[in-house]
């Protein structure tokens, strides 16, 4: 059972002022992740992406929330959660699990959500004594109620991609998070099926406004993401790897999984 005296700090630390906090000890400083986005800045805990989907049937509602947290691997036992708002106002926290190591000794986490909330949420993350929190400056963030969301400075995301197995045979399904920063844009996987001795593009269409299962997607949505997909046949390959690229502005954005890619490997 966890504590008020445990409750008291942890809610301090939400809403602290400050912004990202480190209850317990001072912020651990680490390298900057070569990878997507210059938004990942010298800190152990940083929320990565976000995604709500509200769908209604038969006169009932439901909505569920998807959340992913990058953090330093500062030890092996750790624990992962996000602190959200219910929409009876009260804060409580949802456990992550492990997703996966990237780049630079980090992880990826995630979170589900199958309840209903505002939207509100922070990231706690606690190892070795110590506690830190990314809330966003201070601010908390604030998930949009259709679609998803990215944290400043990143503008291109995978929200989900299969294939290569029984269902979808040689298909490959790619469906990435594109922020609207102009409206002339290029969204290009590049990949490979042969660990890159030879490599391939595909490029991405930009999907506007349409239904999911028994909700509605906004694209672009009430944050500025645009939601872009593609498909392909690769016959005899026995992994697809790739990464994708964003062309705004005159620049190019680059969602590579924190420096170690996407893969999809053929299941039996």
């Amino acid at each position: 059972m966890i504590s008020e005296q445990f409750l008291g700090r942890a809610l301090a630390c939400l809403l602290s002022l400050t912004g990202l906090t480190a209850c317990g000890t001072d912020d651990m400083s680490s390298t900057d992740l070569a990878s997507t986005t210059d938004a990942l800045r010298s800190s152990p805990v940083h929320f990565a992406h976000g995604w709500r989907y509200t769908g209604w049937r038969y006169g009932a509602k439901w909505t569920t929330s998807r959340y992913r947290v990058l953090v330093a691997n500062l030890g092996f036992e750790k624990d992962v959660s996000i602190w959200s708002e219910g929409v009876d106002g009260q804060w409580r926290a949802l456990p992550a699990t492990y997703a996966g190591s990237v780049s630079q000794n980090r992880e990826l986490w995630e979170a589900v959500e199958p309840t209903e909330a505002t939207g509100a949420f922070a990231v706690r993350y606690e190892v070795g004594g110590h506690v830190y929190w990314d809330n966003n400056q201070g601010q908390n963030y604030v998930l949009p109620s259709s679609g998803a969301m990215l944290p400043d400075g990143v503008n291109i995301a995978q929200e989900y991609a299969y294939g290569l197995d029984q269902y979808h045979e040689d298909d490959v399904y790619l469906v990435f998070n594109v922020r609207n920063l102009t409206p002339e844009k290029k969204v290009t996987a590049v990949y490979t099926t042969d660990h890159w001795a030879t490599q391939h593009t595909l490029d991405l269409s930009f999907n506007p406004s349409y239904f999911h299962g028994y909700g509605y997607i906004e694209s672009p949505n009430s944050a500025g993401v645009e939601v872009w997909s593609g498909s392909i046949r690769v016959p005899n390959a026995d992994e697809f790897e790739y990464a994708v690229s964003a062309e705004m502005g005159g620049q190019t954005y680059w969602d590579n999984h924190f420096g170690v890619n996407y893969k999809i490997v053929r299941k039996p």
